[in-house]
């Protein structure tokens, strides 16, 4: 049973742009031809040349087969351009290419942040992106290719690559076994079992959901054409296709939101719109959040089917995990199988493996195997102990009470039981009995009415039963909303070594006003940042060195100290406004700290803390994410772009600076150190600690690192922001507050985020 939702994702793209195919929207992709959309687009007769750019943290520059290029994807007056490197992908291994050349089939689909790109000799021979792209990043050159699927945030309703993304195509199966005849499917809005399988005319006339969105067109009766379903591995005659599985295709691009006109009935596509009316489904498609589209389905496919394979089965699985040992009953026909004579079972994951099939099958080649079991769970979340107890009462003559209690008690494995998971007993107990009583009082009631008497003694039989129910829903009586154990800590260095010249803001959102509207020299101003600085009197004598603060003493008199209470690591910032800035273009600086360089999952992640004292008339701004790697350097002339005049090398904005560039074979050593990233001023010195707001503290020449703006080391410059963004006021009005400088007694304030 799938959802409308449920298309499948990453792996089914075109070519060409599919508003140039001939009958968009309403699209058979199967049929297609190469004569569907014009010469111009459609590629020819040389071979289409696609590249998947994966986010995987082994792939690096030196691996055979990649190369770096742009690729870019252009509609609606949009433009989204994606930067990488790029793997060759080669035809009938890594995809299926159409016979049509419109479309292809990838073999493993596309993650989140993947992306596919393209290029190729049309029929009339022009060049979509730069055909043979090797040749040209062999020169050191960047080609470019036709993005057919962006990354992430990028691909998504309304931007260049979300239509060359099929979204009418849905998994039946992982296996090219299915029988395509035995495949039933229903449509039907909501679950099946509640009938609404059709939509009514505006004659009375009654259509079913299957043949008013193209999949029944054709067949008299109610069921699937067989035509929509699509196995790829039929087009290919080697042992393993280059695409698996089995799909229904639906013969338009929006089923569930724009059906196909139907000419066996004389609908056009409007009237078929019109009889979906409000059931139409346009969130599935429209909704930009990728949440709210995976969860919008209202449509619902049950696809019921059978596998067909050649050959004698040996082993099958039950379809379910965590048998119950000695629980399971195989049948062939009408024969009971014995375990470990005719089979042996993996409990765990339920496959059984038949002994002697040949045996077997060779007695009866059309016997069915049935199979029944109890299934338990693998894991007990919590350990549970149950106790009951059985009591019989007797009372003589007058019958018996009997007892019944059952009590049961879940503990929890954490000694601070976060809510939801606390502690629970239930008691249940109950009473039912059968008593009888003598009742001499009614042979005197009866005596002593006229004409009647009895033979035997009269009495009364008085039965019932009773239950309480007892539950305890914290047997413990505490509760935690935190545990704070710090299991789930994401540690950020404040050593001034793991944070980078940072790159501008990619655009204001959240924090319009405070970030420069137009970023340049002249409202860029002065940052240093240290975990160590000395301190100078008014003659400039040194006051000692510092590193970090005392936790109760320097930042907040609420921390407890358990022992001698030490430094501990703290950043100081300086920042200098630019003195020639305009007031309503604000100066700003940023700098950058990288957590992962192959990424890192930051969605279960509760809060960001941090203390934060001094310039309270300044505001931070927290873009976690990925972020551009261009950092924003400035010369002494307030440029932020220049040539190096020592090599004639371009710098600044729009180039991957480093001191080391590994596509020239260039091995970092003391000579590029001293040169540095960009044009600087100032030099630095190993090892050595400078005082507060030293420009040569952060400095790249000579300090003994190898520096670069590539932070994820893929040998390519990210330019582009996907970041959730939090904007801090430091003079206390920030709703990120938690304690204020009165409550901890100093110059620091704690944020959380």
């Amino acid at each position: 049973v799938l959802d409308d939702a449920d298309f499948v994702q990453g792996q089914f793209f075109f070519l060409v742009d599919p508003r140039e195919i001939a009958g968009y929207p309403h699209l058979d992709v199967l049929s297609l031809e190469p004569g569907s959309a014009p010469p111009s687009l459609s590629p020819g007769q040389d071979p289409v040349q696609l590249y998947r750019f994966e986010n995987d943290p082994v792939t690096r520059q030196q691996v055979e087969g990649y190369i770096q290029a742009e690729a870019e994807a252009q509609a609606d007056g949009q433009t989204v351009t994606e930067s990488g490197w790029f793997r060759y992908l080669e035809s009938g291994v890594d995809y299926f290419l159409h016979p049509s050349g419109l479309w292809v089939a990838l073999r493993r689909p596309l993650r989140r942040e993947e992306m596919l790109a393209a290029t190729y000799v049309t029929a009339t021979g022009d060049t979509v992106g730069d055909y043979n792209p090797e040749r040209i990043h062999n020169t050191g050159a960047r080609p470019r290719l036709r993005l057919l699927k962006a990354s992430g945030p990028k691909h998504q309703p309304g931007t260049p690559t979300w239509e060359t993304e099929m979204h009418q195509v849905y998994r039946i199966s992982g296996s090219d076994d299915v029988d395509a005849s035995s495949v039933a499917l229903s449509l039907s809005l909501g679950e099946l079992s509640a009938g609404r399988t059709f939509k009514r005319r505006n004659t009375g006339e009654e259509i079913t959901l299957l043949k008013l969105l193209g999949l029944d067109e054709e067949s008299p009766i109610d069921q699937v054409d067989p035509t929509f379903i699509y196995r790829p591995a039929q087009e290919f005659f080697q042992e393993r296709p280059p695409v698996s599985g089995t799909f229904v295709v639906f013969p338009t691009l929006k089923p569930f939101a724009a059906p196909p006109p139907l000419p066996s009935l004389g609908l056009s596509a409007v009237e078929t719109g019109e009889i979906l009316g409000p059931d139409a489904n346009t969130v599935i498609y429209d909704a930009v959040d990728p949440v709210e589209r995976e969860n919008g389905g209202l449509f619902r496919l049950t696809i019921p089917f059978r596998i067909r394979t050649e050959g004698v089965i040996s082993t099958f699985s039950l379809g379910a995990l965590g048998i119950r040992d000695g629980s399971e009953r195989i049948y062939f026909g009408d024969r009971l199988l014995q375990v470990g004579n005719d089979y042996v079972i993996d409990y765990d994951v339920g496959q059984v493996t038949l002994l002697s099939p040949d045996a077997l099958f060779g007695s009866d080649p059309q016997g069915r195997i049935q199979a029944t079991w109890e299934q338990k769970a693998l894991f007990q979340i919590a350990p549970t102990s149950i106790f009951g107890f059985n009591a019989r009462v007797g009372l003589g003559n007058r019958g018996a009470l009997h007892l019944l209690g059952l009590y049961q008690q879940e503990k929890n494995l954490q000694n601070r039981p976060q809510l939801g998971v606390e502690p629970a007993s239930i008691l249940l107990g109950g009473l039912n009995g059968d008593l009888t009583f003598g009742a001499p009082w009614l042979d005197d009631l009866a005596a002593s009415l006229p004409g009647a008497g009895a033979d035997t003694t009269a009495f009364l039989n008085v039965r019932g039963e009773m239950a309480l129910s007892l539950p305890n829903p914290n047997t413990k009586g505490d509760v935690y909303l935190d545990d704070f154990d710090s299991t789930e800590d994401l540690p950020l260095s404040l050593l001034d070594r793991d944070w980078h010249l940072g790159s501008a803001p990619e655009s204001e959102d959240g924090a319009t006003g405070l970030l420069p509207g137009l970023v340049g020299g002249e409202n860029t101003g002065s940052l240093v940042w240290q975990h160590q600085w000395i301190l100078q009197g008014p003659g400039g004598d040194s006051l000692g060195v510092f590193e970090g603060f005392f936790p109760r003493r320097d930042v907040d008199v609420q921390i407890n100290i358990a022992g001698t209470e030490t430094r501990q690591p703290g950043l100081r910032l300086t920042f200098e406004p630019n003195t020639g800035s305009d007031p309503l273009n604000p100066s700003w600086r940023s700098v950058t700290s990288v957590l992962s360089t192959t990424g890192s999952d930051l969605s279960r992640t509760d809060f960001l803390e941090f203390y934060a004292s001094g310039g309270e008339e300044l505001t931070l701004v927290v873009d976690l994410g990925r972020v551009s790697e261009d950092a924003a350097f400035v010369d002494e002339s307030g440029a932020l772009t220049g040539v190096d005049p020592r090599d004639g090398e371009d710098w600044g904005i729009g180039f991957l600076d480093q001191e080391a560039d590994p596509r020239r074979g260039e091995i970092w050593n003391n000579t590029l150190d001293r040169e540095g990233v960009w044009v600087e001023a100032c030099e630095a010195e190993r090892g050595r600690i400078y005082p507060l707001g030293d420009a040569r503290a952060n400095c790249t020449r000579g300090n003994g690192r190898n520096d670069t703006e590539d932070l994820d080391g893929d040998g390519n410059l990210a330019t582009e922001d996907r970041v959730y963004r939090y904007v801090v006021r430091l003079d206390g009005s920030s709703p990120y507050l938690a304690r204020t400088t009165e409550e901890t007694s100093s110059t620091f304030q704690l944020y959380r985020i």
